[in-house]
């Protein structure tokens, strides 16, 4: 995926908090900045009763230092107040087009995001939000995008695929059979598979993913939940990047695609990109 030689039109936006496991998002970020290419912002919010010089210029000489080590430059910044909001202020202000942030420990992400300031990031942020759990070995050469068909869906892959231009994208849609306790067949269950995939073709259609540049676009309908759908498409890909549509409003809401961002987040062990679909 690397464009060297393309002049830089993006901006990254990387959140730290300056903890141990901030090396992978750090990784993440400073590879993505080369290889979209991509400006690279690091900004860091400093926790309340740290707001003086001597903490400021602690947080700066620690990402320096790992600046370093990555061979990267990039633009420092320091805040102080509420994380979120900070965080959520200073991308919108240097034009981001992705904020990039990381996971507190090893084990189910859902776990760690869920009631967490990243989750609320996730909620208020207008600017899509990759949370990295994994080290950055190789670059992403694949998304794996999880549909619905709804508009929230649609819109986080457009975004996804706006940022890694060029990336093949596989979209992914799990069914159930309604009623199907009382109604199974193996008639019906190909019914609601043809109807699943007709709709597929309509959606696939209608994100207009087409002309020079656009990228190869791939789908499959299969039976089961989302998660494990999405999992076993993952596996077969070994893709390592996946793309959810989350709903801006007070959380994830209890609908159904609300319920499946929050199930592929607290399920799925790839680095995702949450995108909130702006309010209308």
């Amino acid at each position: 995926m690397s464009n060297s030689e393309n002049p830089i039109e993006k901006t990254i936006m990387f959140s730290t908090d300056l903890t141990a496991r901030c090396d992978r998002p750090m990784d993440r970020a400073c590879r993505l900045a080369k290889t979209l290419p991509a400006k690279l912002v690091i900004c860091h919010v400093l926790e309340h009763g740290q707001y003086g010089k001597e903490a400021v210029a602690a947080a700066t000489a620690d990402i320096e230092m790992h600046l370093a080590s990555c061979e990267m430059d990039a633009e420092i910044i320091i805040q102080r107040g509420d994380i979120v909001a900070k965080i959520i202020e200073t991308a919108e202000s240097v034009g981001a087009d992705l904020i990039v942030a990381g996971v507190a420990r090893v084990g189910k992400l859902g776990d760690l995001v869920i009631g967490t300031p990243l989750e609320r990031i996730i909620h208020h942020s207008p600017i899509p939000v990759l949370i990295v759990k994994n080290r950055a070995f190789t670059d992403y050469d694949l998304l794996v995008a999880a549909t619905d068909f709804s508009a929230p869906s649609a819109y986080a892959i457009k975004q996804a695929t706006q940022i890694f231009a060029g990336l093949p994208i596989h979209i992914v849609n799990a069914f159930h059979v309604p009623f199907e306790g009382f109604l199974h067949s193996d008639k019906l269950t190909e019914e609601f598979r043809t109807e699943q995939y007709l709709q597929m073709v309509k959606f696939v259609e209608q994100l207009r993913l087409t002309g020079s540049g656009a990228p190869k676009v791939s789908h499959i309908i299969e039976y089961g939940s989302t998660s494990t759908v999405v999992l076993d498409e993952i596996k077969d890909l070994n893709s390592n990047l996946t793309v959810i549509g989350t709903h801006g409003t007070g959380g994830f809401r209890a609908n159904m695609f609300g319920s499946m961002a929050r199930s592929l987040i607290d399920y799925i062990p790839t680095d995702i990109l949450a995108v909130r679909q702006k309010p209308k």
